[in-house]
C-alpha cells in the first residue's frame, strides 16, 4: 500500500520495496559505472523511468507498479552517474555497452570519462527483461546523438 500511495504521488519512486528487489537481483548497493560503495550516495536508478510508466494507457496502475518496483528495472548508480544518466547524457546500449552524449564540452567528456570505470554493464545485469526496459527507454532517444566511452 505504501508503494502505491509513493506512486502516486512522485514521478520517481524510491520504494522499499524496489530497493529490496535491487538487492536481491544486483546484491549490496555499488555503483554498476565507478564502482562507488558509499552507501550514503548508491540509488536504484530506474532504466524504464517511472515517469515514462505513468503516461503508458494501454496498461492498468498495479501493472505500472510493477514496473515501476521491478528488480530489473534497475541499476545501482552513485549519485553522479544517476543524473547523467537521468540526463540522457549517459546512455546504455542494449548489449550493455555505454555511450555517452557527442555534443557535450570537451572538459565535460573529460571528467566522464576520469569517473567511469565500467564501459559496459556486467553481463549478470543484462536479462531479457532488463533489455527489455532499456530497448523502451532508448526508442526515445537518438542512438546516433552518443558515442561509446572509451
Amino acid at each position: 500500500e505504501r508503494d502505491k500511495e509513493a506512486y502516486k504521488e512522485n514521478d520517481s519512486l524510491r520504494s522499499p520495496t524496489y530497493i529490496l528487489n535491487l538487492l536481491k537481483k544486483l546484491g549490496d548497493k555499488k555503483c554498476s559505472l565507478c564502482d562507488c560503495e558509499i552507501p550514503q550516495i548508491i540509488h536504484g536508478a530506474h532504466i524504464y523511468p517511472v515517469a515514462t510508466i505513468k503516461k503508458v494507457t494501454n496498461i492498468n496502475q498495479d501493472k505500472k507498479l510493477r514496473l515501476a518496483i521491478d528488480g530489473d528495472n534497475g541499476i545501482w548508480l552513485c549519485n553522479n552517474h544517476h543524473k547523467l544518466f537521468d540526463l540522457n547524457i549517459l546512455y546504455i546500449a542494449s548489449d550493455g555497452r555505454l555511450k555517452q552524449k557527442r555534443k557535450i564540452e570537451l572538459k565535460h567528456e573529460v571528467y566522464i570519462k576520469g569517473i567511469t570505470v565500467a564501459k559496459q554493464l556486467h553481463t549478470d545485469i543484462l536479462t531479457s527483461t532488463f533489455i527489455d526496459y532499456l530497448d523502451k527507454r532508448n526508442k526515445y532517444l537518438d542512438s546516433k546523438e552518443y558515442s561509446f566511452v572509451v
